[in-house]
């Protein structure tokens, strides 16, 4: 079978490369810990309630999309993904990437829909106001819309689309700016929601008046991502041990944004793309 044509031969150690064993590690372990988590709630939650609530059911899907994401990157790494780009068939090059391409759809929605179980949980508990309510729901409906348009835009690069991933096909395709600059405002736009969602009920628990103790539990409880965490990548600063804490979802998803310029280039794309994919696990 033919082979990705090379601007120079590849080193025999640098061919031999595969950093797709190590993505799968990095997958299936955090894909076994979420599923920990999501069985311990569901398995808590029925057993005291005797029953699933809506939220529930939300979360049980955005694992079973985070499955679907998993799946398709799998394949695409038994098709090649994590090998250099020159030692691929035409064959592997061109089902590594139908599959990276794919692959991002459940993976989008496993990030989205958990932020309707966050809304609903705060709603329950906080007692906003009616136009407090429907900024809430306002801001995770627009982030699911927004994140699910990054595919229309992506899958309307070229014409006729399968042209994105099969290599030699006939097509006309457009400039990779568009669909980078569209990453980048989604992905800020995702930061301040989860930051949003994080910061709102630690703020109104602080106006509560009951032991500081409690405030501060309860605030990084019901923050549902308020968890600190050293950022020393995003945000260097002096201090003792030259690490800050920040809000982690916000920070991940400031993180994944400083990413993206760098993926449009489409060199070496199969090898390249799978460090940045171990990002967004």
């Amino acid at each position: 079978m033919a082979r990705m044509p090379a601007i120079h031969s590849l080193p025999p150690d640098v061919a031999a490369q595969n950093k797709g064993p190590a993505m799968m590690a990095v997958m299936y372990s955090f894909t076994a810990l979420s599923s920990l988590t999501v069985v311990g709630r569901v398995f808590s939650r029925y057993k005291k309630l005797g029953r699933l609530a809506i939220d529930d059911y939300v979360i049980i899907l955005s694992l079973g999309f985070v499955f679907a994401y998993v799946g398709c990157w799998t394949a695409a790494i038994l098709a090649g993904s994590g090998r250099h780009q020159a030692t691929l068939t035409v064959a592997e090059f061109d089902r590594s990437v139908f599959f990276l391409m794919i692959g991002p759809v459940p993976g989008v929605l496993s990030l989205a829909l958990p932020k309707f179980a966050v809304v609903n949980l705060l709603i329950k508990i906080l007692f906003p106001s009616p136009r407090h309510v429907r900024l809430l729901w306002g801001l995770a409906i627009a982030n699911l819309v927004l994140m699910l348009g990054a595919f229309g835009v992506r899958f309307s690069e070229c014409d006729p689309p399968s042209a994105r991933w099969t290599l030699y096909a006939p097509a006309k395709c457009r400039s990779s700016t568009a669909i980078i600059v569209y990453s980048v405002v989604v992905g800020s736009f995702s930061a301040v929601v989860d930051f949003y969602l994080a910061i709102y009920p630690a703020i109104v628990l602080w106006s509560l008046h009951m032991h500081l103790k409690k405030k501060l539990a309860l605030s990084v409880a019901l923050g549902f991502g308020a968890w600190l965490v050293p950022c020393r990548e995003l945000l260097p600063v002096k201090s003792r041990r030259g690490l800050i804490s920040a809000l982690s979802a916000g920070c991940a998803a400031i993180r994944k944004v400083t990413t993206v310029p760098g993926m449009g280039d489409g060199r070496d794309y199969t090898c390249k793309l799978v460090p940045s994919a171990q990002q967004h696990t």
